[in-house]
């Protein structure tokens, strides 16, 4: 019993039903997701720009770019 409850919860069953209990108009649709949080989302797209600027600058997709500025603790861990 404790398996199924977990694999229910995890499926998002529960969530479902929950939000289908009432009818929900367009804008009530429009402002649930615009609520939700970004990681649930997905990151953002990117831009041509921002590729092309990766791609000048010699980084692959997922890499980060390097920080500009060194904060105080920066320096003992290099050394």
């Amino acid at each position: 019993m404790r398996r199924f409850r977990k694999q229910v919860m995890n499926s998002g069953h529960i969530n479902e039903v929950r939000r289908r209990r009432y009818f929900e108009n367009k804008q009530d649709i429009l402002k649930r997701k615009q609520s939700t949080p970004r990681k649930l989302k997905g990151p953002k797209p990117r831009t041509m720009a921002q590729a092309l600027a990766d791609k000048e600058a010699g980084r692959e997709e997922g890499q980060r770019p390097q920080r500009r500025f060194n904060r105080p603790g920066d320096a003992k861990q290099e050394q």
